[in-house]
């Protein structure tokens, strides 16, 4: 995810802190997690209750999060907990995951991979050079990183999903090449709206709201493709232990990680085409 943290640590990081860390995840030195939803807090983020008080000069956190991607392996965290109510009491912190009282626990997900953790915070205390921005501005943190999680990161993601699509040409012994016109449509446009996005932040500009309809593109044109996959290769998904089978449990959640399509598409009616909250 350096794609996304190192643009949050650059921006609201102490200048100190971030020269020192940001080169150790640029030089693959070591990994970051972000702990961002919580068992009842998922695409409804701002209903997080990780609470941290202030103590000693510094924080307690106290709480739990889970879909923490790769959290077992990660020294650092880029932690949103609540120090006040509502959108304004939410407050970020680079956590170190080695800190006393940080529980991890992998989850095995129905592709066999223990990409997920939950993390448990019990008592953890947290220097106060470890905020992130100031108190309170963890939501504006997370309405700036989330843009980058839907976007940036997509680029890379399409192109594997473009030599899956070979693959699957490849392999086919009877070709539908209206289904495959089909699958490939979907990644083509995904791309053609990627690439928009990668030239707007290449060339400076800030991503926003319209980083949605990238992630409702990649998320339906990776279900496509796997569906063709599914339809095209009869009994590989279903009754072989193939490299397929894997990467179709995995495309299921498409449409839920990074924001499900549900709240996307509330995302795009509301905020770029002005529909309203009803």
């Amino acid at each position: 995810m350096v794609e996304v943290l190192v643009p949050t640590m650059i921006s609201y990081a102490p200048p100190e802190l971030a020269a020192e860390m940001v080169p150790l995840l640029l030089g693959g030195r070591e990994q970051w997690c972000q702990g961002f939803s919580e068992p009842g807090s998922g695409s409804d983020l701002a209903s997080l209750t990780t609470r941290a008080v202030p103590r000693d000069g510094g924080w307690v956190v106290t709480g739990q999060k889970v879909w923490t991607s790769l959290a077992q392996y990660s020294q650092r965290c880029v932690l949103l907990t609540r120090t006040a109510p509502g959108h304004g009491g939410i407050t970020a912190f680079f956590v170190d995951m080695d800190s006393p009282g940080i529980t991890v626990r992998p989850l095995r997900t129905m592709h066999g991979v223990d990409e997920f953790a939950e993390v448990f915070f019990d008592e953890v205390a947290v220097p106060g050079d470890r905020m992130l921005g100031r108190p309170g501005d963890g939501w504006r943190l997370a309405m700036d990183l989330l843009p980058y999680e839907r976007s940036t990161c997509f680029w890379h993601r399409i192109a594997h999903l473009y030599t899956r699509l070979d693959r699957l040409v490849a392999e086919t012994e009877d070709p539908d090449d209206a289904a495959l016109g089909e699958a490939y449509l979907g990644l083509h446009t995904a791309r053609c709206r990627s690439h928009l996005t990668q030239r707007r932040l290449g060339e400076g500009g800030r991503l926003g709201p319209e980083t949605s309809v990238d992630k409702v593109l990649l998320a339906t044109a990776e279900q496509r493709l796997f569906d063709t996959a599914r339809d095209l290769l009869p009994g590989v998904i279903e009754l072989a232990e193939s490299p397929w089978r894997a990467e179709f449990l995995y495309s299921r959640a498409a449409t839920i990680y990074g924001g499900t399509a549900e709240i996307q598409r509330n995302i795009i009616a509301r905020r770029l085409l002005d529909l309203g909250r009803d």
